[in-house]
């Protein structure tokens, strides 16, 4: 391609991402979130014994284990009948590509996602491009490879069931589940954060090495990820491009203006017109029968779509940089055909090369990429393998891990809280270990204390395989270690409530004022994330990889932290988010991973009644969708709304409103209302309109109702709200009310906390007029 026309395709491509959907996003839904619909799903296994189920399991492993054999047998000796490049540009253009606010997984039954186009890669890779016939692949055969790779990965998820057996504990099963979570996780699970926030994370990781890394291996970490994004651009747009092109003819009337529509689309075809009409009329054929004929011809051009020339990786790269240097790079981030022989092909699904090497290289200069996404998705990983051959280099960037994964977390609670005090390396003696202890960052925010504890180590491919002992030590040292951490801190500061001054790594002083620190959130914050895993810690007790006595924190990465205060507005709600997420892994059982929690809070705030103790599994893997219209939407700020929890507008504007005065112990009034489910506080309001308009008219009755005292269902034990509604009375007689209010309130519900709203209705001051609460003191308090 010339330099001119490698211009004008980057700079189409550029337009195109502002004016265009994104060929690989969801994008704009003007439509805010209400909610999810659920239902109760009864079990197959159903009405069965324990043994009959067991039997029934392993049948079923058994199958799968047959299909899986089968179908591997047939791909393998199927894939040499088709030129490969075109096969793989089949599943990209029709399976990878997604229409805007299409999610495959929820709109089809058995869909091809990333991870089965990522497998046939490597299978294709394990040969030599000549062992290939040259025969395009044709719609025919791209139906046929469809459905074996679909019941091969299938077969390879679900045959290990078979394994299945009566007599085995508890502890063993919980165990063959958790492995098997982690398996599934790695072969299928792909986007640790949403693309900007990967774009961001990883540039910033390697920011203070690019100097060094730029004047001994030619490239800067930060320009090659923007080159990818640009990269990701060009693909867009010439996928859009195709489409553009094909559609006039497809949708043509008349055999005529579609043989036009074709020509004039592709002028580079060696047939005329006149040769394509006459051969229309000799075979008889329909306008739908050319159509056939017109869509199989252009699917002979979609392997242009992922071809990409060195020359197109330069005209990308942000600045000017020397192609030998960047070949050197893309060559490190390649396989060529054969490359994978020995490799054998059902380490595939758990450990596929092209994870790390995601371009084929096709000959000197020219590389294919049919997976466009796995850089984005294995962004740290592909760029740590261009640093691992400078010892010095990888040295540094060892240490940078720990440092920017503490600075990133200190500069997300800065912002999330902006009136709290925030501590960093805060380092303290124990008396009764006689030992000195660090905590990484401390957020004092009125009488909640945060504890969060950051872990930078990586999870290693032996434990996303699944390896028992490999994901023991991974735990350990993720989950295990920075909980035990933060617990001992909390257990020092009960055994010495106050101020302490406590010595940082720059030598200052941390003034850290526990005296009226009610509560202690505890959190552990990592750079790679366990997916699933980290949010039940009671399953990995149950498998015996966790104490069962140990007092768990909850575990997140970066990525999903900082989702987390993204989507939720205001002090309170993310507070409350964390209070709450660590009493609801505790408490409940269910499926999903951190932003699956997040989508569940934003609907229900957690407050699901006796649900949560009653440990019947919640499927809640997939809820994060909701927030994709907004993460992917086409500009920073376009009109996409962020999903927000639900809350009435009275309920938010009250929360905000003792956000902005901040009185005394404020966090704590702001959990209590959060605490009432959305229907709740419709049931409120209702009550309290009632009372207001008894107020307003027999106010002048010594008698008068003015009060509602409202027990929340779903936290009977954490929140009590009342209304209390007066009009032209004196302060002192106000006072009184609501003194005697929360006294009633008390005495009908053993709550420790109460919180009581009071409105003049003459004056009708919105949200409220005046606020009282009875915050008694927690036996855990400081």
């Amino acid at each position: 391609m010339s330099k001119k026309k490698r211009k004008k395709e980057k700079t189409s491509a550029q337009a195109n991402n502002k004016n265009q959907s994104k060929g690989f996003a969801t994008c704009r839904v003007e439509k805010e979130f209400t909610g999810f619909t659920y239902h109760k799903m009864s079990s197959p296994l159903e009405g069965m014994t324990e043994d009959e189920r067991v039997e029934f399991i392993k049948k079923l492993g058994e199958n799968f284990e047959q299909q899986f054999e089968t179908s591997f047998e047939t791909l393998q000796k199927q894939i040499f009948q088709v030129e490969p490049c075109s096969l793989l540009s089949f599943f990209a253009y029709y399976d990878l590509t997604t229409s805007p606010g299409i999610n495959r997984e929820w709109t089809e039954k058995n869909p091809i996602l990333q991870h089965h186009v990522e497998f046939l890669q490597g299978l294709l890779l394990q040969h030599s491009q000549d062992s290939f016939d040259f025969r395009p692949a044709l719609p025919q055969d791209f139906v046929e490879f469809r459905q074996l790779v679909q019941d091969v990965t299938r077969g390879f998820n679900m045959k290990s069931l078979s394994i299945a057996d009566p007599s085995t504990t508890i502890e063993q099963h919980q165990k063959l589940i958790t492995v098997e979570g982690i398996r599934a996780d790695t072969q299928a699970v792909r986007n640790w954060g949403y693309p900007q926030q990967v774009k961001r994370i990883v540039s910033d990781l390697f920011s203070s090495l690019d100097d060094t890394i730029e004047q001994r291996i030619g490239v800067r970490v930060g320009c090659l990820v923007e080159m990818w994004f640009q990269i990701l651009d060009i693909v867009e747009y010439r996928i859009n491009q195709h489409r553009n092109l094909t559609l006039p003819s497809l949708r043509a009337k008349s055999i005529k203006i579609a043989i036009k529509k074709y020509y004039q689309a592709f002028p580079d075809l060696t047939s005329s017109p006149e040769d394509l009409s006459a051969y229309v009329q000799e075979e008889g054929l329909t306008l739908d029968g050319l159509r056939a004929i017109i869509f199989s011809q252009s699917d002979l051009r979609l392997k242009h779509i992922y071809t990409l020339t060195l020359d197109t990786f330069v005209d990308a790269y942000p600045k000017a940089v020397n192609p030998e240097a960047l070949k050197d790079v893309l060559n490190a981030w390649s396989l060529s055909f054969g490359d994978l022989s020995d490799w054998n092909p059902e380490h595939l699904f758990l450990g596929n090369p092209v994870w790390q090497k995601p371009l084929i290289k096709l000959e000197v200069g020219t590389y294919f990429c049919p997976v466009i996404t796995l850089f984005s998705n294995y962004f740290i990983d592909i760029m740590e393998a261009i640093i691992k051959p400078h010892a010095e280099i990888y040295k540094k960037y060892e240490e940078r891990r720990g440092k920017f994964l503490e600075q990133e977390i200190y500069q997300l609670f800065q912002k999330a809280f902006p009136s709290a005090k925030v501590y960093q390396g805060s380092e303290w003696f124990d008396p009764t270990t006689k030992q000195t202890f660090e905590t990484d960052l401390l957020v004092l925010l009125d009488s909640y204390l945060l504890v969060v504890e950051a872990k930078s180590g990586r999870v290693t491919e032996a434990t996303k395989r699944g390896a028992f002992e490999s994901l023991k030590k991974i735990v350990k040292k993720l989950m295990v270690e920075p909980s035990i951490q933060s617990k001992r801190f909390c257990d020092y500061l009960i055994k010495n409530p106050g101020l302490h001054q406590l010595k940082n790594r720059k030598g200052e002083l941390n003034e850290v004022d526990c005296s009226q620190v009610r509560e202690v959130v505890r959190l552990s914050i990592t750079l790679e994330s366990l997916g699933t895993l980290f949010c039940r810690s009671t399953d990995l007790k149950q498998a015996g990889l966790i104490a069962s006595d140990l007092e768990m924190s909850p575990t997140m990465s970066l990525a999903d932290l900082e989702i987390i205060l993204e989507i939720l507005e205001g002090s309170c709600e993310k507070l409350h988010y964390l209070v709450r997420r660590a009493e609801f892994e505790k408490n409940a059982d269910y499926n999903g991973d951190e932003i699956d929690l997040l989508a569940f809070y934003l609907d229900t705030g957690f407050n699901i009644l006796n649900t949560e103790f009653a440990q019947q599994r919640l499927r809640l893997r997939g809820l994060s969708n909701i927030f994709n219209p907004f993460f992917l939407r086409e500009l920073p700020k376009s009109e996409t709304p962020k999903p927000k929890p639900k809350l009435t507008h009275w309920w938010r504007s009250i929360i905000q409103h003792i956000e902005a005065q901040q009185p005394e112990r404020w966090t704590e009034i702001g959990c209590v209302l959060l605490n009432f489910t959305h229907d709740e506080q419709i049931k409120f309001e209702e009550q309290f309109k009632r009372i207001k308009k008894i107020v307003n008219k027999f106010w002048q009755l010594p008698d008068h109702n003015n009060t509602c005292i409202f027990i929340s269902e779903a936290s009977p034990d954490r929140a009590v709200v009342a209304g209390f509604a007066y009009k032209r009375i004196d302060e002192e007689k106000i006072n009184h009310i609501m003194r005697n209010t929360l006294d009633e309130a008390r005495s009908i519900s053993p709550v420790s906390r109460v919180v009581v709203i009071g409105v003049d209705v003459e004056q009708n001051d919105y949200p409220y007029s005046v606020a009282a609460w009875d915050l008694s003191e927690d036996e855990n308090a400081f």
